[in-house]
């Protein structure tokens, strides 16, 4: 019983080195949970991290990664990278992307960084959420009946 308990030390140790050395953060862990999903590959983090619909997005998540799903509505070219708005069936926000934009019309599904611009103009605040896309996929017509 102890060789096996040793074993199972030794196992959890390897396990945590292989997740730091894997990862930009330390793998923190939750009252026994798994650790937050940002400290996983893109890929895996689109599995585990929900999807929220736009009108989700409060104060509570800025500098959070968060996943949303939208139709894009329009874009704009800027110096380096693009901005393109994304609509779902409870509102909107802009995009930020290094990346050339997604095509008008198209539904995709966007990971990113939520962002909180202050912008107040002649004594009115007309401040405003964007998203720092970190990835990006089209969502395919058997993918939306999910």
């Amino acid at each position: 019983m102890m060789e096996f308990m040793w074993q199972l030390t030794k196992l959890s140790k390897l396990i945590s080195v292989a997740l730091m050395l894997g990862c930009s953060q330390s793998p923190d862990t939750i009252a026994g949970e798994i650790a937050p999903a940002e400290h996983f590959s893109s890929s895996i983090a689109q599995l585990i991290r929900p999807k929220l619909a736009i009108e989700e997005l409060a104060p509570n998540l800025i500098n959070d990664t968060v996943q949303l799903e939208g139709t894009v509505k329009t874009h704009v070219q800027l110096l380096e990278g693009t901005l393109y708005l994304i609509e779902d069936t409870t509102g909107e926000i802009w995009v930020l992307s290094l990346d050339s934009p997604p095509a008008e019309g198209e539904r995709v599904r966007v990971q990113g960084v939520l962002q909180y611009e202050e912008i107040v103009v002649d004594g009115t605040d007309i401040s405003e959420y964007y998203l720092q896309e970190e990835s990006r996929s089209q969502i395919n017509r058997s993918e939306e009946a999910n």
